[in-house]
């Protein structure tokens, strides 16, 4: 009777199970949690490390690619002709000017300028007159003399998918005997035009194209720009726009003539160019490379000791970055494109589009918003983005108002 009651004093109550088991879910709720917190707190740690490390090299790497970064200089140009569009083509009402009279060549002038003021900025630029529709524009710039090469800077974007913009280049003949005919333009389908640019889908940007081959031996340089805006929706096809979106406050066309023939020292000449492209941000440069560098991908036979860099801001992905937010790349060229033939001498700006293809990227580093390089050139005086240029500018500026 004794050891009954024994037994039945040191058995557990149905409540004191109860209260027993819901302490140690209670426990083991808390230590799941805090387990879980800590997991995620190294992950994320995790991932800002191998973040940093990838920004890290990275940033070793653009500092490297800049440290040896070139551009070979032209000499100065007997001809230099700038024009910037808000502020050359157009008055203070906003409408065309003596200097957009000058300039236009033959007609039919089947364009119009478009100029905004929206969010403080000066904004202009040629587009169809009809929408849908398309423009032919051309510029008729005279020469003091008869021309032995060019290089043509201009700035055309694409903003329609469906929409593009050609780029054609043309002289005159001033040996002609008819004087009407000095002065005239090849006629339309002539095959002295010679197509320097082609943009289509979301192009976005210009480049430095050499021109020699379409303008020796004249004494007027005729560019056409060629705009096909195939929505209805907006302005998809524009040439010269100038806005706050040419890197380094540039001019939106340049032009260089030289008596000389032989003036541009090498094609392709190194160049920088910034663009947008399908979407894709793109800045490219060319830098010096050491005989062990980069040389087993070039091959021993092509390495120059010479690379165009391509940096890429590629749109989001789901699997490399966040909503709105970038990957960016990096690749190379080596040799420089036209030293193997793989595209007209001189002309490298958006043939770097052609070439990029399926380039192995050297590093890249996801949710990149933007990425931007300004640099200095023979045609910036100012580090503003929105310089008062016109032809002439170079008397304007001494050395002392420059920035260094």
């Amino acid at each position: 009777m004794d050891l009954s009651l024994s037994a039945r004093k040191r058995a557990f109550t149905l409540v004191e199970i109860l209260v027993a088991v819901g302490v140690f879910v209670i426990l083991g709720v808390a230590l799941v949690g805090l387990m879980g917190a800590a997991m995620d707190a190294w992950r994320r740690g995790e991932a800002s490390r191998e973040a940093n490390e990838k920004f890290q090299a990275l940033r070793r790497q653009i500092a490297e690619d800049l440290a040896a970064a070139i551009l070979d200089p032209l000499p100065p140009a007997d001809f230099h002709f700038v024009l910037d569009t808000p502020h050359d083509l157009l008055d203070s009402s906003g409408q065309p000017n003596d200097l957009y009279t000058t300039l236009l060549g033959p007609g039919p002038f089947d364009h119009r300028i478009v100029r905004e003021t929206t969010d403080g900025q000066d904004v202009a630029w040629f587009a169809p007159s009809a929408r849908p529709g398309t423009a032919t524009v051309v510029l008729a710039i005279r020469v003091p003399f008869v021309v032995g090469s060019a290089v043509l800077k201009a700035r055309c974007d694409v903003f329609d998918p469906d929409s593009s913009v050609r780029i054609l280049v043309a002289r005159n003949d001033p040996s002609a005997a008819d004087p009407a005919q000095r002065d005239a333009p090849p006629p339309e389908g002539d095959q002295r035009w010679k197509e320097m640019d082609r943009l289509e889908g979301e192009g976005i940007g210009g480049a430095e194209t050499d021109i020699t081959a379409a303008v020796q031996g004249g004494d007027i340089v005729f560019v056409k720009a060629i705009l096909d805006n195939a929505s209805e929706a907006g302005d998809g096809a524009q040439f010269l726009r100038g806005d706050l979106m040419r890197p380094g406050g540039r001019p939106v066309f340049i032009l260089d003539c030289y008596r000389a023939a032989n003036a541009i020292p090498h094609a392709p000449r190194p160049l920088f160019a910034a663009f947008y492209a399908n979407g894709t941000q793109i800045i490219t440069f060319t830098r010096t490379l050491s005989p062990g560098q980069d040389q087993a991908a070039a091959g021993s036979d092509g390495f120059t000791g010479r690379a165009q860099v391509i940096y890429r801001v590629q749109p989001y992905h789901p699997t490399l970055g966040k909503p709105g937010l970038g990957v960016l790349r990096r690749a190379f060229l080596c040799p420089l494109p036209g030293e193997t033939g793989e595209v007209e001498p001189g002309v490298l700006g958006r043939n770097v589009l052609r070439l990029i293809g399926d380039l192995p990227d050297r590093a890249f580093i996801p949710n990149v918003l933007h990425l931007g390089m300004a640099f200095w050139g023979p045609e910036t005086t100012t580090w503003e983005t929105r310089p008062d240029l016109e032809p002439g500018y170079e008397t304007k500026y001494d050395d002392a108002s420059r920035p260094r």
